[in-house]
Protein backbone atom coordinates (compact mmCIF):
# COMPACT_ATOMS: atom_id res chain seq x y z
CA UNK A 1 0.00 0.00 0.00
CA UNK A 2 3.11 2.41 0.94
CA UNK A 3 4.40 1.80 -2.67
CA UNK A 4 1.34 2.63 -4.25
CA UNK A 5 0.52 5.61 -2.05
CA UNK A 6 3.77 7.05 -3.17
CA UNK A 7 2.98 6.40 -6.97
CA UNK A 8 -0.54 7.63 -6.78
CA UNK A 9 0.93 11.18 -5.59
CA UNK A 10 2.91 11.27 -7.96
CA UNK A 11 0.17 10.59 -10.66
CA UNK A 12 -1.90 13.47 -9.05
CA UNK A 13 0.50 15.71 -11.40
CA UNK A 14 -0.70 14.43 -14.43
CA UNK A 15 -4.60 12.88 -13.72
CA UNK A 16 -6.59 13.19 -10.57
CA UNK A 17 -8.41 10.37 -12.03
CA UNK A 18 -5.40 7.82 -11.90
CA UNK A 19 -4.63 9.37 -8.29
CA UNK A 20 -8.20 9.23 -7.37
CA UNK A 21 -8.00 5.24 -8.19
CA UNK A 22 -4.71 4.73 -6.85
CA UNK A 23 -5.63 6.33 -2.98
CA UNK A 24 -8.87 4.10 -3.76
CA UNK A 25 -7.14 1.36 -3.69
CA UNK A 26 -4.56 1.66 -1.28
CA UNK A 27 -7.95 2.24 1.16
CA UNK A 28 -8.91 -1.41 0.19
CA UNK A 29 -5.93 -2.78 0.66
CA UNK A 30 -5.19 -0.92 4.47
CA UNK A 31 -8.45 -2.60 4.70
CA UNK A 32 -7.96 -6.07 4.23
CA UNK A 33 -4.21 -5.77 5.98
CA UNK A 34 -6.27 -4.18 9.54
CA UNK A 35 -8.64 -7.06 9.17
CA UNK A 36 -6.15 -9.79 8.91
CA UNK A 37 -4.05 -8.28 11.17
CA UNK A 38 -7.29 -7.87 13.79
CA UNK A 39 -8.21 -11.59 13.15
CA UNK A 40 -4.62 -12.58 14.45
CA UNK A 41 -4.61 -10.24 17.24
CA UNK A 42 -8.17 -12.24 18.37
CA UNK A 43 -5.87 -15.32 19.33
CA UNK A 44 -4.76 -16.03 22.59
CA UNK A 45 -1.32 -16.66 22.30
CA UNK A 46 -0.80 -13.67 19.56
CA UNK A 47 0.30 -11.17 22.04
CA UNK A 48 2.10 -12.02 25.29
CA UNK A 49 1.70 -9.89 28.45
CA UNK A 50 5.52 -10.02 30.14
CA UNK A 51 7.70 -7.53 32.80
CA UNK A 52 8.76 -4.57 31.55
CA UNK A 53 12.27 -3.86 30.81
CA UNK A 54 14.16 -0.91 32.34
CA UNK A 55 16.26 1.29 29.71
CA UNK A 56 19.79 -0.15 30.92
CA UNK A 57 18.29 -3.60 29.84
CA UNK A 58 17.22 -2.22 26.50
CA UNK A 59 20.15 -0.72 25.99
CA UNK A 60 22.45 -4.10 27.38
CA UNK A 61 19.92 -5.93 25.03
CA UNK A 62 20.97 -3.82 21.49
CA UNK A 63 24.49 -3.47 22.62
CA UNK A 64 24.75 -7.30 23.16
CA UNK A 65 23.38 -8.01 19.86
CA UNK A 66 25.28 -5.83 18.20
CA UNK A 67 28.26 -7.09 20.00
CA UNK A 68 27.86 -10.71 18.33
CA UNK A 69 27.75 -9.93 15.60
CA UNK A 70 30.80 -8.08 15.68
CA UNK A 71 33.00 -10.38 17.70
CA UNK A 72 34.95 -12.03 14.56
CA UNK A 73 36.05 -8.67 13.25
CA UNK A 74 36.89 -6.23 16.21
CA UNK A 75 38.77 -6.91 19.60
CA UNK A 76 36.56 -3.97 20.86
CA UNK A 77 33.51 -5.59 20.40
CA UNK A 78 34.59 -8.63 22.56
CA UNK A 79 35.15 -6.82 25.16
CA UNK A 80 32.00 -4.88 25.31
CA UNK A 81 30.19 -8.15 25.36
CA UNK A 82 32.16 -9.19 28.27
CA UNK A 83 31.07 -6.06 29.94
CA UNK A 84 27.65 -6.00 28.67
CA UNK A 85 27.13 -9.22 30.43
CA UNK A 86 28.46 -8.53 33.67
CA UNK A 87 25.93 -6.03 33.65
CA UNK A 88 22.91 -7.81 32.61
CA UNK A 89 23.96 -10.45 34.76
CA UNK A 90 24.33 -7.56 37.47
CA UNK A 91 20.56 -6.34 36.77
CA UNK A 92 19.19 -9.79 36.78
CA UNK A 93 21.13 -10.54 40.28
CA UNK A 94 19.65 -7.33 41.96
CA UNK A 95 16.13 -8.32 40.53
CA UNK A 96 16.15 -11.41 41.69
CA UNK A 97 17.02 -10.30 45.14
CA UNK A 98 14.88 -7.72 45.89
CA UNK A 99 11.76 -9.72 44.77
CA UNK A 100 12.47 -13.04 46.42
CA UNK A 101 14.92 -12.58 49.06
CA UNK A 102 15.19 -9.25 50.51
CA UNK A 103 13.83 -8.87 54.09
CA UNK A 104 12.33 -5.66 53.61
CA UNK A 105 8.78 -4.53 53.61
CA UNK A 106 7.51 -2.46 50.89
CA UNK A 107 3.95 -0.36 50.99
CA UNK A 108 3.17 1.74 47.79
CA UNK A 109 -0.07 3.37 47.73
CA UNK A 110 -0.70 4.16 43.83
CA UNK A 111 -1.88 7.95 42.41
CA UNK A 112 -4.63 6.24 40.83
CA UNK A 113 -6.44 9.35 41.05
CA UNK A 114 -9.69 9.53 42.81
CA UNK A 115 -9.68 6.13 44.58
CA UNK A 116 -7.65 4.09 46.34
CA UNK A 117 -5.31 1.18 45.53
CA UNK A 118 -1.65 -0.33 46.92
CA UNK A 119 0.59 -2.86 46.38
CA UNK A 120 1.97 -4.56 49.72
CA UNK A 121 5.48 -6.12 49.16
CA UNK A 122 6.28 -8.75 51.80
CA UNK A 123 9.86 -9.79 52.52
CA UNK A 124 10.94 -12.86 50.42
CA UNK A 125 8.87 -11.92 47.50
CA UNK A 126 4.92 -12.82 48.81
CA UNK A 127 2.72 -9.83 47.08
CA UNK A 128 -0.69 -8.46 48.16
CA UNK A 129 -2.77 -5.50 46.37
CA UNK A 130 -5.53 -3.82 48.34
CA UNK A 131 -7.85 -2.58 46.17
CA UNK A 132 -7.14 -1.35 42.80
CA UNK A 133 -9.01 2.06 42.26
CA UNK A 134 -10.92 2.42 39.33
CA UNK A 135 -13.35 4.60 37.39
CA UNK A 136 -16.97 4.13 36.89
CA UNK A 137 -16.36 3.32 33.11
CA UNK A 138 -13.31 1.63 32.11
CA UNK A 139 -13.48 2.36 28.31
CA UNK A 140 -12.70 5.36 29.15
CA UNK A 141 -9.82 5.12 31.31
CA UNK A 142 -8.90 1.05 33.02
CA UNK A 143 -6.37 2.36 35.81
CA UNK A 144 -6.26 -1.71 35.97
CA UNK A 145 -4.21 -1.32 33.10
CA UNK A 146 -2.71 1.89 32.39
CA UNK A 147 -1.10 2.45 36.28
CA UNK A 148 -1.64 -1.12 38.06
CA UNK A 149 -0.12 -3.13 35.97
CA UNK A 150 2.28 -0.86 34.39
CA UNK A 151 3.53 -0.37 37.79
CA UNK A 152 3.96 -4.07 38.96
CA UNK A 153 5.56 -4.91 35.17
CA UNK A 154 8.32 -2.47 35.72
CA UNK A 155 8.92 -3.64 38.61
CA UNK A 156 9.15 -7.61 37.42
CA UNK A 157 5.86 -8.68 39.23
CA UNK A 158 3.76 -11.56 37.06
CA UNK A 159 2.39 -12.73 40.23
CA UNK A 160 0.10 -11.80 43.14
CA UNK A 161 -0.47 -14.10 46.17
CA UNK A 162 -3.39 -12.04 47.32
CA UNK A 163 -5.77 -9.15 45.50
CA UNK A 164 -8.08 -7.84 48.68
CA UNK A 165 -11.39 -6.03 47.47
CA UNK A 166 -12.52 -3.89 50.64
CA UNK A 167 -15.69 -3.31 49.18
CA UNK A 168 -17.30 -3.34 45.77
CA UNK A 169 -17.18 0.58 44.73
CA UNK A 170 -15.67 1.36 41.50
CA UNK A 171 -13.00 3.51 42.87
CA UNK A 172 -11.51 0.15 44.73
CA UNK A 173 -12.72 -2.82 42.37
CA UNK A 174 -12.66 -1.51 38.35
CA UNK A 175 -8.65 -1.43 38.32
CA UNK A 176 -8.92 -5.12 40.00
CA UNK A 177 -10.23 -6.27 36.78
CA UNK A 178 -7.03 -6.07 34.14
CA UNK A 179 -4.86 -7.83 37.03
CA UNK A 180 -7.36 -10.61 37.71
CA UNK A 181 -7.20 -10.98 33.74
CA UNK A 182 -3.52 -10.81 32.82
CA UNK A 183 -1.38 -11.55 36.10
CA UNK A 184 -0.81 -14.83 37.89
CA UNK A 185 -3.25 -14.32 40.86
CA UNK A 186 -3.76 -16.53 43.13
CA UNK A 187 -6.32 -15.38 45.98
CA UNK A 188 -8.67 -12.96 45.86
CA UNK A 189 -10.49 -11.83 48.81
CA UNK A 190 -13.67 -9.76 49.23
CA UNK A 191 -16.35 -9.38 51.93
CA UNK A 192 -18.87 -11.18 50.13
CA UNK A 193 -21.00 -7.77 49.98
CA UNK A 194 -22.46 -8.00 45.75
CA UNK A 195 -23.03 -5.40 43.45
CA UNK A 196 -24.96 -5.10 40.95
CA UNK A 197 -22.60 -2.96 38.71
CA UNK A 198 -20.79 -3.90 35.57
CA UNK A 199 -17.83 -3.87 37.17
CA UNK A 200 -18.33 -6.11 39.56
CA UNK A 201 -19.73 -9.12 37.14
CA UNK A 202 -16.58 -8.74 35.26
CA UNK A 203 -14.08 -9.03 38.30
CA UNK A 204 -16.28 -12.09 39.59
CA UNK A 205 -16.78 -13.95 36.25
CA UNK A 206 -12.98 -13.31 35.17
CA UNK A 207 -11.91 -14.87 38.89
CA UNK A 208 -14.28 -18.22 38.00
CA UNK A 209 -12.96 -18.40 34.39
CA UNK A 210 -9.11 -18.13 35.61
CA UNK A 211 -9.82 -20.19 38.57
CA UNK A 212 -8.87 -17.94 41.12
CA UNK A 213 -9.94 -18.82 44.25
CA UNK A 214 -12.85 -16.69 45.96
CA UNK A 215 -13.37 -18.33 49.67
CA UNK A 216 -16.06 -16.84 51.32
CA UNK A 217 -15.31 -14.27 54.29
CA UNK A 218 -15.87 -16.25 57.21
CA UNK A 219 -13.30 -18.76 55.58
CA UNK A 220 -10.35 -15.97 55.38
CA UNK A 221 -7.79 -16.41 58.18
CA UNK A 222 -8.29 -13.08 60.29
CA UNK A 223 -4.25 -13.56 61.01
CA UNK A 224 -1.53 -14.65 58.55
CA UNK A 225 2.26 -15.01 59.47
CA UNK A 226 3.70 -14.04 55.90
CA UNK A 227 8.36 -14.26 56.67
CA UNK A 228 8.05 -12.44 60.02
CA UNK A 229 5.01 -9.87 58.92
CA UNK A 230 1.75 -10.04 60.08
CA UNK A 231 -1.60 -9.58 57.57
CA UNK A 232 -4.34 -9.15 60.08
CA UNK A 233 -8.38 -8.79 59.15
CA UNK A 234 -10.14 -5.96 61.89
CA UNK A 235 -13.32 -5.88 60.07
CA UNK A 236 -15.79 -6.63 59.31
CA UNK A 237 -16.67 -9.28 61.97
CA UNK A 238 -16.85 -12.51 60.79
CA UNK A 239 -20.11 -13.45 61.52
CA UNK A 240 -20.66 -10.61 58.78
CA UNK A 241 -22.99 -12.56 56.03
CA UNK A 242 -24.81 -10.03 54.23
CA UNK A 243 -24.79 -5.78 54.35
CA UNK A 244 -28.11 -5.92 55.29
CA UNK A 245 -27.72 -8.60 57.76
CA UNK A 246 -27.21 -8.09 61.99
CA UNK A 247 -23.72 -7.97 61.19
CA UNK A 248 -23.39 -5.54 58.24
CA UNK A 249 -24.61 -1.91 57.49
CA UNK A 250 -26.84 -0.82 54.63
CA UNK A 251 -24.03 1.63 53.75
CA UNK A 252 -20.89 -0.41 51.58
CA UNK A 253 -18.75 1.82 53.17
CA UNK A 254 -19.26 0.61 56.06
CA UNK A 255 -18.70 -3.30 54.99
CA UNK A 256 -14.87 -2.14 54.12
CA UNK A 257 -12.74 -5.07 55.03
CA UNK A 258 -10.10 -3.04 57.55
CA UNK A 259 -6.25 -4.67 57.08
CA UNK A 260 -3.27 -4.31 59.59
CA UNK A 261 -0.31 -5.17 58.65
CA UNK A 262 3.09 -5.21 61.21
CA UNK A 263 6.52 -5.81 61.03
CA UNK A 264 8.85 -5.47 63.51
CA UNK A 265 8.25 -1.92 64.89
CA UNK A 266 6.78 -0.82 61.53
CA UNK A 267 2.94 -0.69 61.12
CA UNK A 268 0.04 0.35 58.66
CA UNK A 269 -3.62 0.34 59.06
CA UNK A 270 -5.78 0.46 55.73
CA UNK A 271 -9.40 1.02 56.98
CA UNK A 272 -10.97 1.66 53.22
CA UNK A 273 -13.89 4.21 52.80
CA UNK A 274 -15.46 3.66 56.49
CA UNK A 275 -17.47 6.18 58.45
CA UNK A 276 -17.03 7.33 61.88
CA UNK A 277 -19.62 4.52 62.45
CA UNK A 278 -17.49 1.69 61.40
CA UNK A 279 -14.70 3.83 63.40
CA UNK A 280 -16.44 3.81 66.33
CA UNK A 281 -17.05 0.25 66.54
CA UNK A 282 -13.49 -0.40 66.06
CA UNK A 283 -12.42 1.78 68.96
CA UNK A 284 -15.17 0.19 71.59
CA UNK A 285 -14.43 -3.59 70.46
CA UNK A 286 -10.19 -3.25 70.13
CA UNK A 287 -8.71 -1.97 73.56
CA UNK A 288 -5.41 -2.55 71.97
CA UNK A 289 -4.29 -3.35 68.07
CA UNK A 290 -5.24 -0.57 66.29
CA UNK A 291 -1.96 1.92 66.78
CA UNK A 292 -0.19 2.02 63.62
CA UNK A 293 2.75 4.28 62.25
CA UNK A 294 1.37 4.81 59.15
CA UNK A 295 -2.12 5.32 58.38
CA UNK A 296 -3.98 5.28 54.97
CA UNK A 297 -6.59 8.06 55.75
CA UNK A 298 -10.18 6.31 55.64
CA UNK A 299 -12.33 7.42 53.01
CA UNK A 300 -9.71 9.25 51.28
CA UNK A 301 -10.23 12.21 53.77
CA UNK A 302 -14.31 12.75 53.57
CA UNK A 303 -15.15 14.82 56.53
CA UNK A 304 -17.24 11.23 57.75
CA UNK A 305 -14.20 9.78 58.46
CA UNK A 306 -11.16 10.58 60.66
CA UNK A 307 -13.15 11.16 63.39
CA UNK A 308 -11.21 12.48 66.89
CA UNK A 309 -11.39 8.77 68.65
CA UNK A 310 -10.29 6.78 66.01
CA UNK A 311 -7.08 8.86 64.93
CA UNK A 312 -6.26 9.05 68.61
CA UNK A 313 -6.96 5.51 68.75
CA UNK A 314 -4.70 4.57 66.02
CA UNK A 315 -2.09 7.37 66.88
CA UNK A 316 -0.55 7.69 63.40
CA UNK A 317 2.88 9.23 62.74
CA UNK A 318 2.11 9.45 58.92
CA UNK A 319 -1.11 9.69 57.50
CA UNK A 320 -1.45 9.19 53.54
CA UNK A 321 -4.31 10.29 51.62
CA UNK A 322 -5.48 8.73 48.35
CA UNK A 323 -7.39 11.26 46.40
CA UNK A 324 -7.38 12.65 43.09
CA UNK A 325 -5.68 16.34 42.49
CA UNK A 326 -8.75 18.82 42.51
CA UNK A 327 -11.05 15.79 42.87
CA UNK A 328 -15.12 17.10 42.60
CA UNK A 329 -15.49 15.77 46.28
CA UNK A 330 -13.02 18.01 47.99
CA UNK A 331 -11.00 15.21 49.60
CA UNK A 332 -9.49 15.65 51.62
CA UNK A 333 -11.37 17.81 53.62
CA UNK A 334 -10.22 20.99 55.41
CA UNK A 335 -11.01 19.57 58.79
CA UNK A 336 -9.18 16.22 58.24
CA UNK A 337 -6.18 17.65 57.26
CA UNK A 338 -6.36 20.37 60.24
CA UNK A 339 -6.70 17.23 62.82
CA UNK A 340 -4.16 14.98 61.59
CA UNK A 341 -1.65 18.65 61.45
CA UNK A 342 -2.96 19.06 64.99
CA UNK A 343 -1.54 15.59 65.71
CA UNK A 344 1.83 16.40 64.05
CA UNK A 345 1.40 13.87 61.46
CA UNK A 346 3.41 13.77 58.38
CA UNK A 347 0.60 13.93 55.60
CA UNK A 348 1.09 13.15 51.94
CA UNK A 349 -1.39 13.05 49.79
CA UNK A 350 -1.29 10.86 46.42
CA UNK A 351 -3.37 14.01 44.29
CA UNK A 352 0.51 15.52 44.96
CA UNK A 353 2.81 13.80 45.63
CA UNK A 354 2.17 10.74 43.10
CA UNK A 355 2.58 7.10 44.39
CA UNK A 356 4.08 6.97 47.89
CA UNK A 357 6.31 4.26 48.52
CA UNK A 358 7.48 3.06 52.39
CA UNK A 359 10.46 0.19 52.51
CA UNK A 360 10.58 -0.67 56.24
CA UNK A 361 13.66 -3.54 57.48
CA UNK A 362 10.86 -3.53 60.68
CA UNK A 363 12.40 -1.04 62.61
CA UNK A 364 12.93 2.03 60.15
CA UNK A 365 10.42 3.95 57.67
CA UNK A 366 11.40 5.51 54.90
CA UNK A 367 9.33 7.19 52.48
CA UNK A 368 9.32 7.96 48.80
CA UNK A 369 6.90 9.65 46.73
CA UNK A 370 7.18 10.87 43.59
CA UNK A 371 7.43 14.21 44.23
CA UNK A 372 8.50 15.93 47.02
CA UNK A 373 6.05 18.14 47.58
CA UNK A 374 5.02 17.96 51.52
CA UNK A 375 1.88 18.85 53.49
CA UNK A 376 3.43 21.28 56.34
Amino acid sequence: AVPLGLISTAAGFFSHEAAYAGFWLCGRLLDVSLGIVSYLASFEFSAVKTITPSLLEIACFYILIFGVFQVEKYQAARILVVITFMVMTLDVTYWVHRRYFSSDLRVTVLDVGQGFSSLVEFPKGYTLMVDGGGFSNNEQFDVGERINASYLWRNKIKTLDTLILSHPNSDHLNGLIYIAEHFNVKNLWTNGEKANTLGYKALMETAKRKGIPTPAFESIPREQIIHGASLRILFPRVTFSSPTGPAGSSNSNDNTVVVKIDYGKASFLFPGDISRKTESILVREMESGLESRVLMAPHHGSKTSSSEGFVDRVNPETVIMAAGYNNRFGFPHPTVLARYRKRGCQIFQTGLNGAIQIITDGKTLCFYPTLETLED
